[in-house]
């Protein structure tokens, strides 16, 4: 953390100040400043949950995103910490990274519980890599009390690369592997027994907590491609991975839906219906479950289902009214 003081920056916050407040009617809090801290960064994380970091299999994971840094605690008494001014790092590491973005924040601070009741990893090719689509999911997800972890899109990745993807993935409630069958355009693929379809399955059985989800396209999504190999091995792999027990969808009841940017990709113009189509198959699954008090944060209350609706209701001039009454270097370093 930069522990310089630039003068002009607090000359624009004392301009702020004033503008928010020009009659001085704030007035300053009578608690503790430890209790101070404890509410701003409960409402903060209320207010801004795609700055709430998971710890999970020793690394900390935020919004589908893996945070890294110096300014990052060890561990976190519930568990979560809130991330200040996170920012992309210009540099990933194929190998534990595997080639995904990765966050890192000015610095952190400790977070109260959050109101999530179980974790996801999704691992894919490039189908859902428009960000608009990324962004979708994860609001997706998040208002239906999954937290995503890691979101790792592997563009032309084979069975293999999702394979391999998996294996640096967090350990997870739900699993959600999307594969579009790439070996057989890009590699000329003609046969099931060259696709790598065994060694990807027992690789989410050993990472997901729940029986792991694979979505494989529906052929008639691509018509540029039905005179290929392909509809006859996506039919067959989707065969073959239901034979090991996993559960496929293929999200046939969309069909008419999407429209598309090439021969095997959707248009960011079907933004809408691609959202709704992968995110709904983990949200059943965990509408479907029993054993709730097995996830991370126990049974869904109403309260915590109260917490994250006011997510996207809170209104910004309350929580900017308490940060203004309440925000000093003290209150987050009590």
């Amino acid at each position: 953390m930069e522990m310089k003081i630039y003068p002009r920056r607090l000359e624009k916050a004392q301009a702020l100040w004033w503008k928010s407040d020009p009659e001085s009617q704030l007035r300053p809090s009578v608690l503790e400043k430890e209790n101070q801290s404890a509410i701003l960064v409960h409402h903060l994380a209320r207010s801004i949950p795609e700055f709430v970091a998971r710890r999970a299999s020793g690394n900390w994971y935020c919004s589908g995103f893996r945070v890294r840094g110096q300014s990052l605690p060890d561990g976190s008494p519930s568990g979560w910490i809130l991330v200040f001014n996170p920012s992309e790092m210009l540099w990933t590491k194929q190998g534990p990274d595997q080639g995904q973005p990765c966050l890192k924040p000015t610095f952190c601070c400790f977070a109260p519980q959050q109101p999530y009741v179980a974790t996801l990893v999704c691992v894919s090719d490039s189908t859902v890599h428009e960000d608009c689509f990324l962004l979708g999911l994860i609001c997706a997800w998040r208002k239906a009390h999954l937290f995503p972890l890691w979101i790792a899109c592997k563009s032309g990745g084979i069975a293999e690369d999702l394979c391999t993807a998996w294996t640096r993935a967090p350990q997870t409630d739900f699993g959600l592997t999307i594969y579009n069958g790439n070996e057989s355009r890009d590699r000329q693929c003609n046969s099931l027994a060259a696709i790598q379809l065994g060694g990807l399955y027992a690789q989410t059985v050993l990472v997901c907590r729940r029986p792991p989800i694979f979505f494989l396209n529906d052929p008639n999504f691509f018509p540029a491609l039905a005179d290929t190999n392909y509809p006859t091995l996506m039919k067959s792999a989707k065969a073959a991975l239901e034979k090991e027990g996993a559960q496929v969808c293929d999200g046939s009841t969309w069909l008419g839906s999407v429209v598309y940017r090439d021969a095997q990709h959707f248009h960011v113009h079907s933004t809408a219906a691609v959202v709704d189509m992968y995110s709904d198959v983990v949200i059943k699954a965990l509408q479907d479950s029993s054993g709730m008090s097995d996830f991370l944060t126990g049974i869904v209350t109403q309260e915590a289902i109260k917490l994250v609706n006011e997510v996207s209701t809170y209104c910004c001039e309350d929580i900017k009214a308490l940060c203004m009454q309440m925000f000093s270097i003290e209150t987050l370093f009590p």
